[in-house]
């Protein structure tokens, strides 16, 4: 089948001659920033003054592919395309090695921070599509989601779990609630040796996810009262009376979400996810890029479906914050974000440095402008595109290099990680 896709189609050399203009689509959602408070409003324009401007997707996933502008300035959403043109829109290497689809898929995200995003993980891709064969309402697609985020404002997150020190002080801090998770979990914390931390944390948050709704009512009741007495946990007790006060006091997340890492990131610093890492971003507007997929294991702090058995038997418990970097300085003046994916390979090019050259590849790669503008001209046929904020272009792959020019904006540049 895959062979037939790659011989079926013969238009090609009509895309070398430059960018292909992609039109993003929102997302909007209960955690999304308000109107002309989200990132993505300026890029979004025409919404309701009163809507949750929470994403913004640029890619070819199903659920809500970009609008690709052909040569002839018809347009196809980015997934068809892909399928009618995978030679000239992704090249033979690519194609072989992902079908025809573009491998990944670059967001803005606006978290509004009353609501923050849900207590989550993305599966690997094997568990990925178990879960799509069992549940595909819950799991639209067969794909994992390693990602990477990279903050545009000062953006908080929850990442993983707190090593066993920061945990035995945390319940050292609150012992009541030994009383509901069981006080011989707790006192794991204190063994020397014996049960690695990976082992005590996820006992621990095992304990805390099977508690009943009077249980994790009472559990929380309690926290409410301790946590501003606790001196040493004053960030754990703003976020537990901000959510709270959203997600009520029957949702086991306000427990879970005490026992995570609270990381914040300053504008330009990034962090990688990969599969089974619970996170959760709390505040901010982010830049995103990931595999080509939608699924989410969701286990608190959310309305939506919550599937705990699946997120307590594949959770990552470890407490390292190794995905944390700033992008390193790389070729032609873009910074290099890390993110150990074959799916992605994504750099920026900060405002400071507005004019540089893109050099040919033979992978496809999406192009998105974060600020006033950005003009980006093939040096192969003298074809421009000019992009404002939120403006976006695919790049195919043996077309020549490109001259870029940005005035007050930085310039995002995903392709694909196999590139050489």
């Amino acid at each position: 089948m895959l062979q037939e896709v790659l011989v079926s189609s013969d238009f090609t050399d009509s895309f070398i001659g430059g960018p292909l203009r992609l039109t993003g689509r929102v997302q909007e959602s209960a955690w999304g920033k308000v109107g002309n408070l989200s990132r993505i409003s300026s890029m979004a324009p025409g919404h309701a003054h009163d809507a949750r401007l929470a994403e913004f997707w640029i890619g070819g996933h199903h659920k809500a592919p970009s609008l690709l502008e052909l040569p002839d300035g018809s347009t196809l959403p980015l997934d068809e395309a892909l399928r009618r043109f995978p030679r000239a829109l992704l090249g033979d290497r690519v194609a072989r090695r992902f079908g025809s689809t573009l491998p990944f898929m670059l967001k803005i995200l606006s978290v509004n921070g009353k609501y923050g995003l849900s207590i989550q993980l993305h599966p690997t891709k094997a568990k990925a599509e178990e879960l799509h064969r069992r549940a595909p309402q819950h799991y639209p697609d067969t794909n994992h989601k390693p990602e990477v985020g990279v903050a545009i404002t000062p953006v908080s997150l929850l990442y993983g779990i707190k090593a066993r020190a920061a945990l035995a002080t945390l319940f050292s801090a609150l012992p009541e609630v030994g009383r509901w998770i069981g006080g011989d979990v707790v006192d794991q914390n204190s063994l020397d040796g014996g049960l690695r931390d990976a082992v005590v944390a996820k006992n621990i948050l095992a304990a805390c996810f099977s508690l009943d709704e009077a249980q994790i009512r009472a559990c929380n009741e309690y926290l409410a009262q301790a946590l501003p007495r606790a001196v040493q946990l004053s960030e754990e007790a703003a976020l537990f009376a901000r959510l709270s006060g959203t997600y009520g006091m029957s949702d086991p997340g306000l427990l879970a979400m005490l026992l995570m890492n609270q990381v914040h990131l300053a504008p330009g610093q990034a962090i990688f996810i990969a599969a089974n890492v619970p996170h959760a971003y709390l505040d901010g507007d982010l830049i995103e890029c990931m595999a080509c997929s939608d699924n989410v294991v969701r286990a608190g702090l959310t309305p939506k479906y919550k599937d705990v058995e699946t997120l307590l038997e594949v959770i990552d418990c470890s407490s390292s914050l190794s995905g944390l970097s700033h992008p390193a300085l790389g070729s032609s003046g873009f910074h290099v974000v890390a993110a150990p994916s074959e799916e992605f390979r994504l750099q920026i090019l900060p405002e400071s440095s507005p004019q540089v050259v893109i050099p040919e590849s033979d992978s496809p790669a999406v192009v998105l402008c974060v600020g006033h503008g950005a003009a980006i001209t093939s040096q192969l046929s003298g074809k421009r595109v000019n992009l404002l904020d939120g403006g976006a272009a695919l790049l195919p792959p043996r077309s020549g290099a490109y001259e870029v020019v940005t005035t007050k904006a930085s310039l995002v540049h995903a392709t694909v990680a196999t590139d050489g």
